[in-house]
Formats: C-alpha cells, sequence, structure tokens
C-alpha cells in the first residue's frame, strides 16, 4: 500500500466523498494495513442475465466514470492493486410475502431481502435473521414449523422494510447536488442524524 498521505486516506477512519453521480467509501481492513475501497458508480439501465458478482474492471473504466474526480480520488485510484477490481450491479427487492405453499421452507438475508448496500447492513440483516429464526423454533414445538416460519418472518418484516427505507434515503442523500445551500444543509442534517439513524441501526435487539 502506498503512504496514506499520498491516497488521502486515514488507516484509521471511514473516508467518504459524495457527489450527485456517484459516490466512494474507503475503509481500512486487516489492521490498517489495507484499504479496501467502494466505488459507487452509474451503470447500465439493462437486465442483466449472467452473474456479475465480482465481475472484472479496470482502473481506466472506472475513472470514466469519475467524470469530476478530486486529486485525492485520482491518487486512490493510482493505488489500487492490479487484479483488485472488481464490478457487480445493485439491487433491492421487496421482501417476500408467506403463502400457504412456502410454510416450510424460509429464505433468508439477501436471498429474502436484499437492500442496497448505503446503509452497511446487507450481512447484519442476515445474521438478525439467523439470531430471530433460532429464537422462533426454541420457543415452538418441532413438529410445528410453520408456526415458526410465520413468527419469523412477523418478527423480521418491520426490521428489514426499516433498514431498506433508511439505505434508499441514504443513496438520495449521497447523490444530491453538491451546491450551497443544498450541501450546507445536507452536511448540518447528517451531522444531526447521524446518531439518530446510528441508535436504530445498531441498537436493535432482535431476541
Amino acid at each position: 500500500t502506498q503512504d496514506e498521505k499520498s491516497i488521502g486516506v486515514r488507516p484509521d477512519c471511514v473516508s467518504v466523498w459524495l457527489h450527485r453521480r456517484f459516490h466512494v467509501v474507503a475503509y481500512p481492513i486487516a489492521q490498517g494495513r489495507l484499504i479496501n475501497c467502494v466505488f459507487v458508480v452509474p451503470g447500465s439501465s439493462e437486465i442483466v442475465h449472467e452473474d456479475l458478482h465480482r465481475s472484472s474492471a479496470t482502473v481506466n473504466e472506472l475513472g470514466e466514470k469519475l467524470l469530476t474526480a478530486n486529486r485525492r480520488l485520482i491518487a486512490l485510484m493510482s493505488a489500487i492493486v492490479p487484479g483488485s477490481l472488481h464490478q457487480w450491479p445493485l439491487y433491492s427487492t421487496e421482501p417476500s410475502k408467506l403463502s400457504d405453499s412456502d410454510t416450510r421452507v424460509v429464505l433468508i438475508g439477501d436471498a429474502w431481502h436484499s437492500v442496497l448496500p448505503f446503509a452497511a447492513q446487507g450481512a447484519a440483516l442476515a445474521i438478525e435473521d439467523a439470531a430471530v429464526l433460532a429464537d422462533c423454533f426454541k420457543h415452538t414445538p418441532p413438529h410445528n414449523v410453520p408456526a415458526s416460519l410465520i413468527s419469523f418472518r412477523t418478527r423480521r418484516l418491520p426490521r428489514v422494510k426499516e433498514v431498506g427505507r433508511i439505505s434508499k434515503r441514504n443513496g438520495m442523500v449521497y447523490h444530491l447536488p453538491n451546491l450551497w445551500p443544498i450541501s450546507k444543509l445536507r452536511s448540518a442534517g447528517a451531522a444531526r442524524g447521524f446518531k439518530a439513524v446510528s441508535t436504530r441501526l445498531f441498537g436493535y435487539r432482535s431476541i
């Protein structure tokens, strides 16, 4: 990795760049030895039929998306390790409702309720699902699987929908035009709203 000053990213905190057409999040991993970067940029509106998860991308392709990148973002892109840049589309889905035909089968995590990653809660939602599902079976007779699954979905739906709303709202706020007074209001609102949203996300008790 390059020196932190040369790429404008500190190894002890999360760095974020906001733009009306894209946003970038960079944060330390491997005890600060590496910086993981997430570039959210415009993509095609066409339906993707093949699996693009971890499809290879190039720095040049990325640079074409960051049309007005500042010098720090340019330095950050120049520090990308060759072969480590990948791309995939982002989707969100509404959690499906329980029907009479699926009362013995349950999906959890993104398979049931994929959300946009603008609240960084996708993996957390899957862990919460597993914890609540286990708790539902713990308090229901083993033979009554349908009742356990109904209880699980009933308990999880409000939380899943709330996180989905937060993620979509964050995406809208991140991509507001960087013009006064919009940028000033965004900064002021973010400073006050961050604590409240964090409490709702991380203060949740699933069981």
